[in-house]
């Protein structure tokens, strides 16, 4: 990594489930800062360093004279380190930032992610941990972040906090443009409202899943593009009920789970960590 570059670049690790799809949306709004589009998951980094010339292609904004500053935001490179080597090695990014959340929060939504992806609502903790090892590994903190300093340099990695993401999220967009070089006006971003990228329980899963499953059934009969017209239809006015009980099922289960004892240390490692 390079610090004298006329291009900064910094790179948002993640975690998942900590307000990466909020932060993408507020810094997609700045004209001259480029980005990875038009979404947010490109994997910019998955198989190697990038160049000069692929950010030019990759940037949401074409890299100009007057680009000063390229930002990606991405979840999963928290939870693989074997691609850290790939951003070091990538000249133009001079930091990276890290958002940290309560990690018994953080697992408790990654877990109803995985639940909801997988319209699978009676998982438990055991299960959800065996097939899904990063809702475990990214809230390990204490495992990770030494070794995301020693890798770039403490002075090279930005902390993010989610609570102030969530409570402020435009002050920490310009916080995180300022540190790239980039002055923001915060009264000229937009902030859609409520959580993002929550979404909620189905009434009947059983039946929710059926039809987001039968799309090859109803192509043989109705046609791809009827077909998904229908499907959109379905996921967008299907009634949904609140997670509370799957949320609180979940908190009980890691009481009673060594876990819950790891993930409580977790959090005391994050509350030293955000004193700091």
């Amino acid at each position: 990594m390079i610090n004298d570059n006329s291009l900064m670049c910094t790179v948002v690790l993640g975690p998942r489930k900590c307000g990466t799809t909020t932060l993408y949306s507020l810094l997609s709004q700045i004209p001259g800062l480029a980005i990875p589009g038009p979404t947010k998951e490109v994997h910019l980094f998955d198989n190697g360093p990038i160049s000069l010339c692929e950010f030019r292609e990759l940037g949401r904004y074409n890299l100009t004279s007057r680009t000063s500053a390229f930002i990606d935001v991405a979840t999963h490179y928290f939870s693989k380190p074997e691609l850290w080597q790939n951003i070091l090695e990538t000249s133009e990014v001079n930091q990276v930032a890290l958002i940290v959340r309560d990690p018994i929060e953080r697992f408790i939504s990654h877990c109803l992610h995985q639940m909801r992806t997988k319209n699978e609502w009676t998982l438990d903790v055991d299960t959800i941990a065996k097939r899904y090892p990063e809702v475990v590994s990214d809230s390990l903190y204490s495992e990770r972040l030494p070794y995301i300093r020693e890798a770039f340099g403490e002075e090279n990695v930005v902390l993010i906090n989610f609570e102030d993401l969530k409570s402020a999220p435009r002050d920490v967009a310009v916080r995180v443009c300022a540190s790239v070089g980039v002055e923001v006006q915060k009264d000229q971003l937009i902030v859609v409202p409520g959580p993002q990228n929550q979404g909620l329980k189905p009434e009947f899963p059983s039946l929710y899943k059926l039809l987001r499953t039968s799309g090859n059934s109803l192509r043989s009969v109705l046609g791809g593009k009827f077909t998904e017209i229908i499907k959109k239809g379905f996921v967008n006015y299907w009634p949904v009920a609140e997670l509370d009980s799957s949320r609180t099922t979940l908190e009980r289960q890691l009481r009673n789970h060594q876990l819950g004892e790891r993930l409580i240390e977790e959090r005391e490692y994050t509350i030293r960590l955000l004193d700091a």
